[in-house]
């Protein structure tokens, strides 16, 4: 019983420890997905590692700096963005993927759109801030 107990005292501030990073990526996942739809991009500056690759599922491929250029041109506005689930796997204390599945209501280049997506990123710690390396969606 004491073997048990002293197993449980050393894996729990891992366990919490883990638990908390995965909220602190939920947090900037939501966040950047907040600030897609109000147009902030002071917010998606700061959540969007600079050399990051955004992908979207009719194979355009944007730079952070395209994805800024387009939103605030209106090229490609985000009216709405539903997830529908959440998976966060953590790799390791700066490392993250996320899978999530989402509806998503917008405008390109002046036609709406809907879309139901899967969505893989790719979210790394850095300076203390949890930034968007990589995304990829697919058309569910």
């Amino acid at each position: 019983m004491k073997f048990f107990v002293f197993i449980f005292l050393i894996i729990s501030p891992v366990l919490v420890s883990a638990q908390q990073d995965t909220s602190a990526v939920l947090k900037a996942l939501q966040a950047f997905e907040k600030a897609l739809v109000a147009k902030d991009d002071i917010e998606i500056e700061k959540r969007i590692e600079n050399k990051a690759s955004f992908g979207h599922s009719n194979g355009w491929v944007q730079s952070k700096e395209d994805v800024l250029k387009d939103m605030k041109s209106g090229y490609l506005v985000y009216l709405k963005i539903s997830p529908v689930s959440v998976s966060i796997q953590m790799k390791d204390k700066k490392n993250a993927l996320v899978k999530e599945r989402m509806a998503v209501e917008g405008n390109l280049n002046g036609t709406n759109f809907a879309s139901n997506l899967f969505v893989l990123q790719w979210w790394r710690k850095t300076g203390g801030v949890w930034k968007l390396v990589m995304r990829q969606s697919a058309k569910v």
